[in-house]
């Protein structure tokens, strides 16, 4: 009978990760649309989802597109006017900002210029809003690599383009220790980029703090990644601010719901301070 009961619970832990995967499939059923060649919008409503209701787009984007980063100083846009002012195909929101006051709080080079120093409060806080950086290149393609201090980014000059962001939730398909604290562990809504083994970038959007969409604990955002195949993830600015912006869908182009009016439409962005865009190569 033991070596029965053993031969059970060996079948069952070989087989518990195909369990698994089948409930994640199931989870994970996107709605897909072909924008063009090379870019792909997906879109998931589930209700099984780490046991809850989760909203989230999914924009894959392969080699033969382009990011650049728009950026204010002074004031705050919206991410779909980020867009537009830049003719963008897609858009969204980027790294963390003063509210009050615009302008990004963490190191931020656009095309060679700096444009932000990290606030001081945060370099003294260790925060891990500064453990990596969403990296352009001059050829326009995205990487994301972990900082060590910011002044080693500072005279990375290859690099075009530099927000420093975090936590950084995957690198080389392996998650990361994550800070026990209630931005961590509470269901927000979240934006996240990856890279993927097979050169392709993901731009995600989980929508919150709303009954049909319940945001995600960081733990959770990593699993997400880690579903979709990424490689290396990094956390941007979320909750009111996360925004998916796709050129020519919807009224607006916002495909997601944003939730700073409280509402489940696609009416309630916060302006930011810098956003991610999406182009064709030229």
């Amino acid at each position: 009978m033991k070596k029965i009961l053993f031969f059970l619970v060996f079948i069952f832990q070989l087989s518990f990760p195909f369990f698994l995967d089948a409930q994640v499939s199931a989870a994970l059923q996107p709605i897909e649309k072909q924008l063009a060649p090379g870019l792909v919008w997906k879109q998931i409503k589930s209700e099984k989802l780490f046991d809850s209701r989760q909203y989230i787009n999914i924009l894959e984007i392969d080699r033969t597109y382009d990011f650049k980063m728009a950026y204010a100083t002074d004031t705050l846009i919206r991410t779909s006017d980020f867009a537009k002012d830049h003719q963008a195909l897609a858009a969204v929101n980027g790294g963390f900002f003063d509210m009050k006051n615009g302008g990004s709080v963490t190191f931020m080079k656009v095309e060679g210029k700096i444009v932000h120093k990290t606030v001081r409060r945060f370099e003294d806080a260790d925060n891990e809003i500064l453990e990596s950086a969403l990296i352009i290149t001059k050829q326009g393609k995205l990487l994301i690599k972990p900082t060590e201090t910011i002044d080693k980014w500072k005279s990375k000059k290859k690099y075009a383009s530099i927000l420093v962001t975090g936590p950084l939730l995957l690198l080389d398909h392996k998650s990361l220790p994550l800070v026990d604290r209630s931005f961590t562990n509470t269901r927000h809504p979240r934006t996240c980029a990856c890279t993927t083994s097979d050169q392709k970038t993901l731009l995600i959007t989980v929508d919150g703090r709303h009954e049909e969409a319940a945001g995600m604990s960081l733990q959770e955002l990593t699993q997400l990644s880690q579903m979709l195949n990424c490689k290396n993830a990094v956390n941007l600015d979320g909750g009111g601010s996360t925004t998916m912006y796709i050129k020519g869908q919807g009224e607006t182009g916002v495909v997601n719901r944003p939730s700073d009016n409280k509402k489940f439409d696609n009416k309630g962005e916060r302006p930011c301070a810098n956003s991610i865009l999406v182009n064709k190569e030229e």
